[in-house]
């Protein structure tokens, strides 16, 4: 009797046990396939932040809000691309000249900067040992008062090549532009030591300096390279060719020799056969390029 009664609940339990997983059981529902996307939307909440100092890099625009805006759900599809090289999510060049190399103030700031690019000391410093080596002040240039400043910008490889195309050029004298770049371009034609090579290419910015003074500021020279900003300096005493006879015998002096006196009496009718047109010792500086930069 017992034992049918066993039987018979363990028969329900069972039974109910089975029932309740039937039940149970997921019910399979069917999806018409298609080949095309189905564009799925979601909700970005932001909340509210400081005002930082504008948009972060990778971040559609729009993504932050004001001072101030209360918090908003933005839609946004899954789907959609951003352009990274828009204007607001690209920062400029880090490694381009932070001043315009025409702005004196570039030669008197930047390159007394110590510490910033200390990883290519090496490097501007031998690209400027280099042009400095090449740099002179002829003689014929303080004749004809060829005295002033130049200002160039120009691109050197990462071995120590320049790059002709790169060269921009400031001077209200011509002929001192050329004298300058020509240096520049004698000087940066062979690579440099491995150990002095860059990363990658560089913009120089550099200030040539030719003056009427003592020869002494021919030895100062420049001792920091922090950033790719140059200083040359050359002086001469030599004074230009008088423009008249009677300045030309009084400049002279009592004291000179008569071999002095026919070295200046030849730069005399030298300067008077320019004045006309006869004599032009730059005439192969005006066929320079550089000329016209």
């Amino acid at each position: 009797m017992h034992s049918s009664r066993w039987i018979l609940t363990s028969v329900t339990i069972h039974a109910l046990a089975l029932s309740a997983l039937w039940l149970g059981k997921p019910a399979v529902i069917e999806v018409p396939h298609s080949p095309d996307p189905i564009p799925v939307e979601f909700a970005v909440v932001e909340k509210s932040h400081a005002p930082s100092a504008g948009p972060k890099r990778g971040i559609p625009s729009g993504a932050s809000q004001a001072m101030g805006a209360k918090p908003g759900t933005i839609t946004k599809s899954l789907f959609k691309t951003y352009d990274f090289n828009d204007s607001e999510d690209v920062t400029e060049n880090s490694d381009g000249p932070a001043r315009d190399f025409r702005d004196r103030a570039t030669y008197a700031l930047e390159s007394a900067n110590v510490f910033a690019d200390t990883d290519n000391w090496d490097y501007h410093r031998e690209v400027f040992r280099r042009i400095d080596s090449e740099l002179m002040f002829d003689s014929i240039l303080a004749q004809y008062n060829h005295f002033g400043t130049v200002m160039l910008q120009f691109e050197v490889d990462e071995k120590g090549y320049l790059l002709e195309k790169s060269l921009r050029a400031s001077s209200e004298d011509p002929i001192l532009k050329v004298h300058a770049v020509r240096a520049v371009r004698k000087a940066l034609t062979e690579k440099f030591q491995e150990l002095k090579w860059s990363s990658e290419n560089t913009i120089f910015q550099a200030k040539f300096e030719f003056l009427s003074d003592s020869p002494s500021l021919n030895f100062r020279k420049q001792r920091e390279f922090g950033k790719p900003v140059l200083n040359f300096t050359r002086a001469t005493k030599e004074k230009p060719v008088a423009t008249n006879l009677q300045d030309h015998l009084l400049n002279g002096g009592i004291d000179y020799d008569a071999f002095a006196m026919v070295e200046r009496w030849q730069k005399y009718n030298k300067k008077k056969r320019l004045d006309v047109g006869e004599y032009d010792p730059f005439a192969h500086y005006r066929k320079d390029p550089a000329y016209l930069l």
